[in-house]
């Protein structure tokens, strides 16, 4: 029974120092699109976004693919405007065409303070459902707001 033990001590030990050096050795890569058959969903934030009415919105474009009937965006946009933070939250429902499309997110810019061009920080998210399944994905980048 001990022998038993050690062996099964001695596998489990190789088997994560294995996954340690393949965690290692592999090269980093974007996020994984969410896959639980029969749902596909992936999410891409584009650049540039376009400043609208002066600064109180951006539209930013996300690049989505989703084989739900429909699917949930929602976009965050966070920019530091001198010493004050500019952010608001954007949101689409879409049709899910099973292949690659783009749509234009606008993001409303919370009270105080508007956005501007420059840099900011986008986050996108897409949620979806499909018969026996939900799931959501992510993407997050710095983007370029233009005039």
């Amino acid at each position: 029974m001990r022998g038993t033990v050690r062996t099964r001590l001695a596998a489990a030990a190789i088997a994560v120092a294995a996954g340690g050096g393949i965690a290692v050795t592999a090269p980093a890569s974007p996020a994984v699109a969410f896959f639980s058959p029969p749902l596909f969903l992936d999410i891409r934030v584009l650049s540039p976004a376009q400043l609208v009415a002066g600064g109180a919105a951006v539209q930013v474009p996300v690049e989505v693919t989703c084989t739900s009937d429909e699917a949930f965006v929602s976009v965050t946009v966070t920019q530091r405007v001198g010493k004050r933070l500019a952010k608001g939250n954007g949101f689409a429902d879409i049709g899910c065409t099973r292949s690659r499309e783009q749509v234009i997110v606008t993001v409303v810019a919370d009270q105080g303070t508007s956005f501007t061009k420059g840099t900011a920080f986008a986050e996108g998210q897409i949620f979806g459902c499909a018969p026996s399944v939900c799931g959501a994905e992510t993407d997050q980048t710095t983007i370029e707001i233009r005039r």
